[in-house]
């Protein structure tokens, strides 16, 4: 609900900014909504990838995002175990409001997206190594590991 609620008031001062463009359009100005509109967009941009809630069906694991889902089927999940923060550079994303969303250059290419570092499950799908995050990830790598020797 707070979300809700900040970005709607993101979005009213972006709709006042712009009425200023139109009154006064200065260079000053225009930079500012020009700033103003990039800082919503990363925020609502980060918002709709942040992950929620990962489901194991029978035939993939599903990451639940705020706007998406994505799917990682078992018969193309090479390997899942515990995962750990990474160092490298950050190509795109976001560290921080709603967790850690991009990709990182290190050894690997990582594809991030999780919440917690401290409960990271790293995932290696479609010749793409991803770091996902949950509560139980103890269990989720238990049962998937059972699930891929199924398939």
């Amino acid at each position: 609900m707070t979300t809700i609620l900040v970005s709607i008031h993101i979005f009213l001062f972006s709709i006042l900014s712009v009425s200023l463009l139109v009154k006064e359009p200065t260079v000053n100005t225009w930079l500012g909504n020009l700033f103003v509109f990039l800082v919503l967009f990363v925020y609502l941009r980060t918002y709709a990838l942040h992950p929620c809630s990962i489901l194991l069906s029978k035939e993939s694991l599903v990451l639940k995002c705020a706007f998406s889902t994505k799917s990682f089927n078992y018969k193309y999940i090479t390997y899942i175990k515990r995962g750990s923060m990474v160092g490298g550079i950050r190509r795109f994303g976001s560290n921080g409001i709603w967790g850690y969303i991009g990709i990182i250059d290190a050894d690997k290419k990582y594809h991030t997206i999780f919440n917690n570092e401290k409960q990271i499950i790293e995932l290696s799908y479609k010749n793409k190594v991803y770091l996902i995050s949950c509560e139980q990830y103890k269990e989720v790598i238990e049962e998937v590991n059972k699930l891929i020797t199924l398939q």
